[in-house]
């Protein structure tokens, strides 16, 4: 019976101390990817894993440079407030908002231009 038990409790540790190798292995995988789906795929197979947490981190990050770089590549009012909207958080809202009010600014500008011109024009007639 004692050699049963022996037995059984090194079978347990080993399939855990395998199963603990086999997340350091994907860890180290996502990490080199270092892609949103790697990430996910991690977080996804050992959610409660010591690494979980700073995969979950580095999702967050990804998702927020790929919407940011949507909105540079878009370069329209639409797309900043867009990329405002999904990322509230993101480490690049304060520049979000700078292009906002730049071109804001330059609509602005490019009217008042516009009216001059239209109110020059009807002077000329």
């Amino acid at each position: 019976m004692k050699n049963r038990l022996t037995k059984g409790f090194v079978l347990c540790t080993s399939l855990l101390l395998m199963a603990c190798n086999f997340a350091e292995y994907d860890w180290y995988k996502a990490r080199s990817a270092n892609t949103l789906a790697a990430y996910q795929a991690f977080v996804r197979e050992h959610p409660g894993d010591k690494h979980a947490d700073d995969a979950r981190g580095r999702i967050l990050a990804l998702q927020d440079d790929a919407d940011w770089n949507t909105a540079q590549n878009l370069n329209t009012i639409a797309a900043f407030q867009d990329y405002l909207q999904k990322e509230s958080g993101g480490v690049h809202v304060l520049e979000a908002r700078q292009k906002l009010d730049d071109m804001a600014y330059r609509v602005q500008l490019a009217d008042t231009h516009s009216k001059a011109a239209d109110e020059h024009k009807r002077a000329e007639r």
